[in-house]
């Protein structure tokens, strides 16, 4: 585990990719939304297939509730769809109970603060939101990638 300093109104620790079994990363998450707690998370290394898409290295999810039963938990990704598929998923990877890919992800606890005041500190199962086929391929104008605008 690795604890870093408090952030704002509240705390935070972590932990390394590796260091939690299946059962613990699990149980980390799961316990840690029911108390209305912040949940991230990575991956190392990317471009793994999971769910459907390729991980990201180096760049943050969400942890959620899974509506998959077969999975330890959800994570998102913030950019929406990946690239390789059709954006449906809107960034959701359901996180398989085997041995390839829990051991890839770290994971971040985050004491919501400030924030408390504004949720209910119930978190429930994301539900991706339903597009029409042509807004899912939808991307940044290439104009607008360039640095210095």
């Amino acid at each position: 585990m690795i604890l870093s300093p408090p952030s704002g109104n509240g705390s935070d620790f972590a932990f390394d990719r590796g260091v939690l079994d299946n059962d613990q990363l699990a149980r980390a998450v799961r316990v840690s939304l029911q108390q209305g707690k912040i949940v991230v998370g990575g991956f190392h290394p990317g471009d793994i297939p999971v769910d459907g898409t390729l991980t990201v290295s180096g760049h943050a999810y969400t942890l959620m509730h899974s509506t998959d039963k077969a999975a330890l938990f959800t994570m998102r990704n913030p950019w929406g769809g990946n690239p390789n598929v059709d954006g449906s998923a809107d960034g959701i990877i359901n996180i398989p109970d085997d041995l390839d890919i829990p051991p890839l992800i770290d994971l971040r606890i985050v004491e919501p603060g400030k924030a408390a005041e504004y949720g209910s500190g119930v978190t429930d199962p994301y539900i991706p939101p339903v597009f029409a086929p042509g807004m899912s391929l939808m991307r940044v104008a290439p104009e607008l990638m360039h640095p210095g605008r």
